[in-house]
C-alpha cells in the first residue's frame, strides 16, 4: 500500500498495524506490532534567501519579462517562448561538507538560481514560500527586481526524525504531524556548512571579478 509519506502510516495504524501502544491508546485492534510505523519522518530543509546582487546581465531570467502578455501569447500560439524552454539560471551541485562519512556520498546540495527572491518585485515569491507581504517588503523591497542570483543550501542526509500518529480513529481526521526538523545537531552543523560554502565560493575572483557578486545581508 502506498497512500504518500503522511496517509500510508495513518492507514497502517487505522487498520492495525504500527506499535502496539500508540494503537492501544486508540482501542484499535492489534493486527501486527511494528514500532517503526510513523516513526521515520525525516525532509530535506533548505535555506531560503541567500542573495547575491550583482552586475547588469546577471540574472538569467526575469520573471515579469518572462510572464509578460507577448511571451504568453507566443506561447499559446507556437509553444514556444521563454515560457517554453528551460532557463540556464537552474544548477545544481552536490558536495560535501561533513568529515565524516564516504566522501563520494554529497551530504548538501546547492540549488542555483539566476534570479533574487524579490526579482518578481514579490508579486509571486512572497506567496509562493508564505511570506506574508509586509515581512517580504521588509527584507527585500530594497531589491526589487535588481539583478543577482540566490544559492540555496538543501540538507541530503538529515538525520533528524520526526513522528506521525493518529488523532483519533476517523479516517477523515488528519493525524498529528511532529516533523522534528533540525532537532539531530549534525543537521543544524551540515547546513551551516553549507551556507559557509556558498559564502566562500561567491567570494572567489570569478564572482566578484565576472558577475560583480556581493552578498545581500539584510
Amino acid at each position: 500500500m502506498s497512500a504518500g509519506s503522511v496517509a500510508s502510516p495513518k492507514l497502517l495504524m487505522l487498520s492495525g498495524v504500527g506499535p502496539k501502544e500508540h494503537l492501544y491508546q486508540h482501542n484499535l485492534k492489534v493486527v501486527a506490532d511494528i514500532p517503526g510505523v510513523g516513526q521515520n519522518v525525516h525532509d530535506h530543509v533548505e535555506i531560503l534567501g541567500l542573495s547575491w546582487l550583482g552586475v547588469k546581465g546577471t540574472s538569467s531570467l526575469n520573471l515579469l519579462e518572462t510572464f509578460g502578455p507577448i511571451p504568453i501569447k507566443q506561447f499559446k500560439l507556437t509553444r514556444q517562448g521563454p515560457i517554453g524552454t528551460v532557463p540556464l539560471s537552474f544548477i545544481n551541485a552536490w558536495i560535501k561538507v561533513s568529515e565524516e562519512g564516504d566522501p563520494l556520498w554529497p551530504d548538501i546540495q546547492l540549488f542555483f538560481n539566476g534570479i533574487t527572491l524579490a526579482s518578481d518585485l514579490g508579486v509571486v515569491n512572497s506567496a509562493l514560500y508564505g511570506l506574508e507581504k509586509p515581512l517580504f517588503q521588509e527584507y527585500f523591497s530594497e531589491i526589487y527586481g535588481r539583478d543577482g542570483f540566490t544559492i540555496r543550501p538543501i540538507l541530503l542526509r538529515p538525520k533528524s526524525r520526526g513522528t506521525i500518529t493518529l488523532r483519533s480513529t476517523d479516517v477523515h481526521e488528519q493525524p498529528n504531524i511532529d516533523p522534528q526538523l533540525l532537532s539531530h545537531p549534525d543537521d543544524v552543523r551540515t547546513l551551516v556548512k553549507g551556507i559557509r560554502f556558498s559564502m566562500a565560493l561567491t567570494n572567489t575572483s570569478l564572482f566578484i571579478n565576472k558577475y560583480g557578486a556581493h552578498f545581500y545581508d539584510k
